[in-house]
């Protein structure tokens, strides 16, 4: 009877514990495709009261993978973001990939954020590479057990294999 109740409690156990869920960013539209992933409540690179920012964030545009810098926007500035080669300017980069405005993508402060997850409709800010209209939708990626969640379903069931071949012998 114990090693059932053990053998429960270590399925459990092992199965519980995920990595840390992030969230899918994909952007389509205008003959573009982006997709990202970023953690649901990210640590910023910078801040101010108009948003924050994050780089470099690797982003597929067309199926090429490209670092970029992401500034995501409070609505009060125009909502949504920008997302445009890193290096220079005081929100992470320069070279507009694309700049859009809408609604404000995440809730709680400019530095310590966490985004909303549904389907969001971009509008042109600025002169970007892309410039036609955008779709963006945020879902929650699936999260990836973590393999000491693995090495602890393995263990059990070594343990529990190695005590009912004691008890058969």
């Amino acid at each position: 009877m114990r090693i059932k109740v053990c053998a429960i409690v270590l399925c459990f156990l092992s199965f519980g514990f995920a990595a840390h869920a992030d969230d899918l960013f994909t952007i389509t539209g205008d003959g573009v495709t982006m997709t990202f992933t970023l953690p649901a409540s990210p640590g910023v690179a910078g801040s101010d009261n108009g948003g924050f920012y994050l780089s470099p964030i690797s982003v597929n545009i067309n199926g090429t993978i490209h670092n970029q810098a992401i500034t995501f926007y409070i609505e009060g500035n125009g909502g949504a973001l920008s997302i445009q080669n890193p290096g220079q300017g005081n929100d992470g980069g320069t070279g507009l990939v694309i700049d859009r405005t809408g609604e404000q993508l995440f809730t709680g402060s400019v530095t310590q954020p966490t985004f909303i997850l549904g389907t969001f409709d971009l509008s042109p800010a600025n002169t970007a590479l892309f410039n036609g209209d955008l779709t963006l939708n945020i879902t929650s990626a699936p999260a990836v057990p973590e393999p000491s969640s693995f090495a602890l379903l393995g263990t059990g069931m070594l343990g529990l294999a190695g005590a009912i071949k004691r008890r058969l012998a």
